[in-house]
């Protein structure tokens, strides 16, 4: 089984806060507040997860991905989210920074491009063409 967790105090990065972030430890990773959402099972090389599918309730289903694909997507997100951290390093208000979240937005990846939209919203004219 594959947990996905935020520290405590950790704000989910695009998703709207509701209120301030816990500091009673570890939390799930997901919108939802249930640990169950921000697992993966894993059995014989595929894998599974808790979700939703239409207006059935939720439970567990086949993920659709491989446990070779789904450490590969990993992997990705773990790549884009040191890319996003490279860019807030810089100062709000330069071109660079602009440019680099520009090329987050880009990545086609939603979670990566809804917080790299966030943070170019506040990049004032540095971002003035950046995404086009």
């Amino acid at each position: 089984m594959t947990v996905f967790l935020l520290r405590a105090g950790a704000q989910h990065e695009f998703l709207s806060p509701q209120g301030s972030p816990s500091t009673d430890g570890w939390q799930p990773a997901n919108g939802f507040g249930d640990m169950r959402f921000s697992a993966v099972w894993l059995r014989n090389g595929e894998s599974f997860a808790f979700f939703q599918i239409g207006v059935e309730e939720a439970g567990l289903h086949d993920f659709s991905l491989t446990e070779q694909e789904l450490r590969h997507q990993i992997d990705v997100g773990i790549q884009l989210r040191v890319s996003l951290d490279r860019a807030l390093e810089l100062p709000a208000d330069s071109v660079a920074r602009a440019v680099q979240l520009a090329e987050l937005v880009r990545a086609g990846d939603f979670i990566a491009s809804s917080s790299a939209l966030k943070y170019l919203s506040t990049s004032g004219s540095a971002a003035g063409g950046c995404v086009a």
